[in-house]
C-alpha cells in the first residue's frame, strides 16, 4: 500500500513538474501576456465600478427566486437543458450583485490571460497576443460580460483551457488522465458549454489514437447521460423542445458567421465572407486536417446543430447572440492552440489585432444602452 501511495505521489509530482503548467516566458513572451492581460483586467474593472450594484436580471433573477435556497432538486433540475450545479453552488454562497459580477469578471479575465499565455507558448508571441487580445476585449459577446450569471460558461471554459493544454502533451499519465477527467466533470456540471468541450476533446483523442485519456471521458459522458434522461430532458419545454426542423442549416451558418464576424468585431456579413474565404482556401489548398483544430470546428457545428433541434421555438436569430460568440472565439483559440499549425510570425497581425479589439469595444458601448 506505501509504494501505491508513493507511485500515485510521484505520477501527480511528475504532472505538476512537467511543461505545461511550469513556465521560463521570453521577454517577447512575458510582453505578449501581459498585452493581453492587463487590458483585459482594465476593463473588466470599469465594468465592474459601473456595474456592481445592478441588481441580477434575467436568467439571474429566475436562479435566485427558484433555486435558491439550496436543495438537491434545486442543484441538479436542469435549466434549459443545463446542468448548472456548480454555478449555482457558487450563488448559493453569496447572493450581492457585486460579488456576483466581480466572481464572472475575475473569471473571464484568468481565462483570457491563461489563453493568451497558451497561445503564445504554443504559437509564438506575436500570433498568440494576435488572436487572444479580441478575447480579452470581446466586447461583440456583451451578455458573457455584463450578466453574472455566465459564469456558467466561463468556469467550464476554464476547465477545457487547463484540460486542452494537458492534451498537448505526447505522454498521458494517469495522474494526467485524471485531472483532465476532473476537469471536464467541473466543465460538464456547470453547463453544457462542458458537454460540447468533452466532445472535442474526445473527438481529437480519437483522431490521435490516445485511448487512455478516452477512457477517462467515458466516467462524465456516463454521468451526464443518466441525469439527462432522468431530469435534464425535461428542462427543454420552454424553447419547444426537440424537434427536427427546415431551421438547422440556416440556424448554424448564422451561429458560425456571428461568431467569426465577433471575433474580428466586423459582424456576421464579414464573418460569412471570412469564413466562405476559408472554405474556398480549403477546398484549393487541400491541406492535412489538423486533428486538434478540426475537432473543436466539429464540436461548434454540433453545438449550433444541437441548440437548433433541442430549442425548435427559436427563430434563426437567436443563433446569432452574443453569449454563443463567446464560446466560439475560445473553442477556436483552444483548437489553433492545439493543433500543430504554424501560423506566420507577420508583424501586421499586431496592428489587425488592435483594430479588431477596438471594434469589439465600440460593440460593447453601443450594446451598452440596452442593459440595465
Amino acid at each position: 500500500m506505501t509504494a501505491l501511495k508513493g507511485r500515485a505521489l510521484a505520477g501527480w509530482a511528475r504532472l505538476l513538474s512537467d511543461q505545461p503548467l511550469f513556465l521560463r516566458l521570453t521577454g517577447p513572451q512575458l510582453a505578449a501576456v501581459l498585452g493581453v492581460g492587463l487590458p483585459t483586467l482594465a476593463l473588466s474593472l470599469g465594468l465592474w465600478v459601473v456595474k456592481r450594484n445592478v441588481p441580477i436580471w434575467d436568467d439571474g433573477a429566475a436562479v435566485l427566486v427558484e433555486r435558491l435556497p439550496l436543495t438537491i432538486d434545486t442543484l441538479l433540475a436542469p435549466f434549459h437543458e443545463h446542468l448548472d450545479a456548480v454555478p449555482i453552488f457558487l450563488w448559493s454562497l453569496n447572493q450581492t450583485p457585486a460579488v456576483l459580477l466581480a466572481l464572472l469578471l475575475a473569471t473571464h479575465v484568468v481565462l483570457a490571460t491563461g489563453t493568451a499565455l497558451f497561445l503564445t507558448v504554443r504559437l509564438g508571441p506575436r500570433p498568440g497576443f494576435a488572436f487572444a487580445l479580441p478575447l480579452g476585449l470581446l466586447g461583440s459577446a456583451h451578455y458573457d460580460l455584463l450578466m453574472p450569471w455566465q459564469i456558467l460558461y466561463t468556469i467550464p471554459l476554464l476547465c477545457g483551457l487547463v484540460a486542452t493544454w494537458l492534451s498537448t502533451a505526447e505522454h498521458a499519465s494517469w495522474p494526467r488522465v485524471a485531472t483532465v477527467g476532473i476537469l471536464m466533470a467541473i466543465a460538464v456540471a456547470s453547463s453544457n458549454a462542458g458537454l460540447f468541450l468533452v466532445g472535442a476533446l474526445g473527438l481529437w483523442y480519437l483522431f490521435t489514437g490516445r485511448w487512455r485519456l478516452i477512457v477517462g471521458l467515458a466516467p462524465v459522458l456516463v454521468l451526464w447521460g443518466l441525469w439527462f434522461l432522468e431530469l435534464g430532458i425535461h428542462g427543454s419545454g420552454g424553447d419547444g423542445g426537440f424537434a427536427i426542423t427546415p431551421n438547422i442549416v440556416p440556424y448554424t451558418a448564422v451561429g458560425l458567421t456571428a461568431g467569426v464576424g465577433g471575433l474580428t468585431g466586423l459582424g456576421k456579413t464579414y464573418g460569412a465572407a471570412i469564413l466562405a474565404a476559408g472554405v474556398l482556401w480549403v477546398i484549393e489548398r487541400r491541406p492535412r486536417p489538423d486533428p486538434a483544430l478540426a475537432s473543436f470546428a466539429i464540436a461548434i457545428v454540433v453545438m449550433f446543430m444541437a441548440l437548433s433541434l433541442f430549442r425548435s421555438a427559436q427563430t434563426v436569430e437567436y443563433s446569432d447572440a452574443s453569449r454563443y460568440i463567446y464560446i466560439d472565439g475560445f473553442f477556436l483559440a483552444f483548437g489553433l492552440g492545439a493543433s500543430r499549425i504554424r501560423i506566420p510570425d507577420w508583424r501586421w497581425l499586431v496592428p489587425l489585432a488592435g483594430a479588431a479589439a477596438a471594434l469589439n469595444l465600440g460593440i460593447l458601448q453601443r450594446a451598452w444602452q440596452y442593459y440595465p
